[in-house]
């Protein structure tokens, strides 16, 4: 039987292959030829997400892919980061670094090519806790009174970081609860002084001030509670006013 079939091949895979062609009993098959990848279709990064401190440093690699996703190296190309939260080291070519800022936030990490980008999270975490602050920094309260306090942590660059602190109080002024954690309420004693409130965790440390005042006025003891005198004679007393 002569004759010519014409037609469409597909071919999936890159590689070197050959055609076959049958008809009935007879077998055809082409000399072998290479398959390339088509026109850069689709980009990936890896890794697709990176959670990282502020500061710190991850690695980034772009690789290219055909519309059949046969992987096709990449030339040339450019980085970029959305929003500005951070710098590269290079802004060119397939592999990078990035270099964290100093804003906790999460952002998109990209690289494009011929019109075609591919793109991948990043996640900046605070950094190790800095700094600590008190909430009321100071605090005027009466004899048996109650003040809550709580704790609000930092890193070096301001970013807000969970803290848990130990409590404690300078000059026996009253009583905390809890002892551990972010807040804590003071009750104070039965005595009008002054002190601090101390919060730690490990080095880092901060204090408010705490001034307990005298309660209302319960009762007045006069002094001396007895004497005798002459008529028309003077005697010298004395009020003292006590709280409860």
């Amino acid at each position: 039987l002569d004759g010519i079939w014409q037609g469409t091949v597909t071919i999936g895979n890159v590689g070197t292959t050959t055609i076959t062609a049958n008809a009935g009993t007879k077998t055809g098959t082409s000399n072998a030829f290479a398959v390339i990848p088509s026109e850069l279709a689709n980009i990936v990064i890896i890794p697709s997400m990176a959670t990282i401190t502020v500061d710190a440093m991850v690695e980034f690699t772009a690789y290219g892919y055909d519309a059949l996703w046969n992987e096709i190296k990449l030339v040339g190309g450019r980085w970029g980061v959305i929003p500005d939260i951070g710098t590269f080291t290079y802004l060119e070519g397939p592999t990078t670094t990035f270099i964290a800022g100093t804003k906790a936030v999460s952002g998109l990490i990209t690289f494009a090519t011929n019109s075609v980008s591919g793109t991948a999270n990043i996640l900046i975490l605070p950094g190790a806790l800095h700094q600590i602050n008190i909430t009321p920094p100071a605090a005027d309260i009466s004899v048996t009174a109650e003040q809550s306090f709580e704790v609000r942590g930092a890193d070096k660059h301001g970013n807000n970081v969970p803290a848990i602190v130990n409590w404690q109080i300078v000059g026996g002024l009253g009583t905390l609860t809890p002892s551990v954690g972010s807040y804590t309420v003071f009750t104070a004693g039965t005595k009008a002084a002054s002190g601090w409130i101390v919060a730690g965790s490990g080095s880092v440390r901060a204090t408010a001030s705490v001034s307990i005042t005298a309660g209302t006025l319960h009762h007045i003891h006069i002094t001396p509670a007895a004497a005798t005198i002459t008529v028309l004679g003077s005697l010298s007393l004395k009020a003292l006013g006590y709280d409860e």
